[in-house]
């Protein structure tokens, strides 16, 4: 059994769903943040994901307090955008120290990211 869990942050609630499936298929656990159900931050510390999924649209998903604050706290933060190019995600994530995967993606990117291994 896997003691990884993954938070995904979206703007696209179908994007997160279908992240959710990925997730699932590398049986990695999900909880999804539902915007203004809780702060984000206190979200991130009750829940305590070892992967954070996070569409760089989402202001506070993206935002340097969010990003540095799970990093800090030992999470693999991974972004992307179902709306953005994915050499501006890429570039947006490598400025930042953020592993990023590009959508659409396959299963080995996917996986990759999500290890560590790429982005």
């Amino acid at each position: 059994m896997s003691s990884r869990l993954a938070l995904v942050i979206s703007t696209d609630p179908l994007t997160a769903a279908l992240l959710g499936l990925l997730l699932q298929v590398e049986q990695v656990p999900a909880v999804y943040h539902a915007s203004g159900a809780e702060p984000l931050l206190a979200e991130f510390d009750r829940v305590r994901p070892t992967v954070v999924l996070v569409d760089i649209d989402h202001p506070d998903g993206f935002s340097e307090a969010f990003t540095s604050h799970a990093q800090s706290a030992g999470a693999r933060v991974i972004v992307y955008s179902p709306a953005r190019l994915t050499d501006e995600v890429r570039d947006r994530a490598v400025a930042r120290g953020l592993g990023w995967f590009g959508l659409p993606t396959v299963r080995t990117t996917f996986a990759a990211a999500i290890e560590g291994r790429a982005g």
